[in-house]
């Protein structure tokens, strides 16, 4: 259930922000949106990297119209982050005002009420709508110190997590990564065995260099997609601290079959139904690809889902806990098999709308892989501001709700 709770001040509400988008926002745009008198939910974006008039046009008309895809959305309070500050006086402009201006000037026009706009500054708060508050720099005391966390329910007064923190790596000793690389070679050569001249199809273009499914005939093909699928299914309940070391390897050496990484990648997110649903779509691709006068791959369900295009909100629980599987599947892969690890849990992240968390997972995998087509996709996605169209669908009801 939704748990409402009343902030009688804007210090109170600042204090609740980061709760909205999950961390302590720095250098961004916070948009919270409204329906009638509750939020309804929130997007943090960086601050432009220029100051000038025209990028700020540019960005409050992208931003905003964000928003408007939010549904029941009908008021925002936009709340700026910034490393600057007030001046000594604490009278002076408030930081960013020119930005600010724009933000409530689209939004406005855009249909929404501004209930308000606020800045936290390096040395203050304040607020852009002088009518609202008493203008003038505010001490940020005020936020720290703001009684609403003891009216929070137990389960939401938590240690908020830094996007840097979420996308670190659990720790795993030499032996543990030397254990995993021999169990890799093991394994590896029974699991690559492609038809000469028979490549993949990745993304609506040809790319023989990243990574086959293994292509001996069709019925092999459908027995190893979908143990890659039952492996799945059963890595979910590994102990993360110390999972299996042989079905670590095995399936590091799947995920590095750009099919089997996908098809893995939406059953981690939708359930066994999205896994197993994929296989036959997965079949008629390679089949596709394999005949004579194939012709160049369009777009599939597959790859929309990856695009984020259309589907209902992935299983939450479900992802966070394939997120935390994928890092300690990275965290004792060799090195060069990190990059499918490492991108798909930044998907996941991205498929809960934590861009940053995913921008960080992702610029890992490019470190070791500059070339690996999934982690510059991602990227693409990422530096374009893109979201999944599941971001802004209406939370489901939960059952007996």
């Amino acid at each position: 259930m939704p748990h409402i709770v009343k902030a009688d001040s804007a210090a109170d509400f600042l204090a609740l922000v980061p709760l909205l988008v999950g961390h302590q926002p720095h250098e961004s745009l916070v948009l919270v949106g409204f329906h009638g008198n509750r939020t309804h939910g929130a997007f943090r974006f960086d601050l432009p990297g220029s100051q000038s008039e025209l990028v700020f046009k540019r960005a409050a008309t992208s931003l905003i119209g964000m928003l408007c895809k939010l549904p029941g959305v009908d008021a925002v309070v936009p709340v700026i982050y910034t490393n600057q500050t007030f001046d000594e006086s604490g009278s002076g402009p408030v930081p960013l005002s020119g930005f600010a201006d724009r933000i409530i000037a689209r939004a406005r026009s855009a249909g929404f009420f501004v209930r308000g706009a606020l800045c936290v500054a390096q040395n203050g708060w304040g607020s852009y709508l002088p009518d609202s508050i008493v203008p003038g720099a505010h001490p940020l005391a005020e936020i720290a110190s703001s009684a609403i966390q003891a009216t929070l329910p137990a389960g939401l007064q938590q240690k908020l997590i830094t996007p840097v923190e979420r996308a670190e790596l659990p720790s795993a000793s030499a032996r543990e990564r030397s254990q995993v690389q021999a169990a890799v070679e093991r394994c590896h050569a029974a699991l690559t065995d492609p038809v000469p001249g028979c490549e993949p199809v990745e993304y609506g273009k040809r790319n023989a260099g990243d990574g086959r499914l293994p292509k001996r005939a069709g019925s092999d093909l459908a027995r190893a997609v979908i143990r890659a699928l039952l492996l799945a299914v059963a890595a979910l309940d590994w102990p993360l601290e110390r999972p299996p070391t042989e079905d670590v390897a095995t399936l590091l050496v799947m995920l590095g079959h750009h099919g089997l990484r996908d098809t893995v990648m939406l059953q981690f997110a939708w359930g066994q139904a999205a896994g197993f649903g994929s296989v036959l779509e997965r079949l008629a691709i390679e089949a596709a690809a394999a005949r004579p006068d194939a012709q160049p791959a369009v777009a599939t369900p597959i790859i929309d889902t990856v695009l984020g295009i259309g589907n209902e909100r992935p299983d939450a629980q479900r992802v966070e806990r394939a997120i935390q599987l994928l890092k300690a599947v990275a965290a004792r892969a060799p090195r060069g098999q990190q990059p499918a690890a490492l991108c798909m849990a930044g998907w996941l992240n991205w498929a809960l709308g934590r861009s940053s968390v995913a921008a960080l997972l992702v610029a890992m995998a490019r470190e070791i892989d500059p070339g690996y087509s999934f982690a510059n996709l991602l990227l693409s996605m990422l530096e374009c501001g893109r979201l999944p169209d599941w971001a802004f669908l209406e939370p489901s009801p939960r059952p007996g709700s």
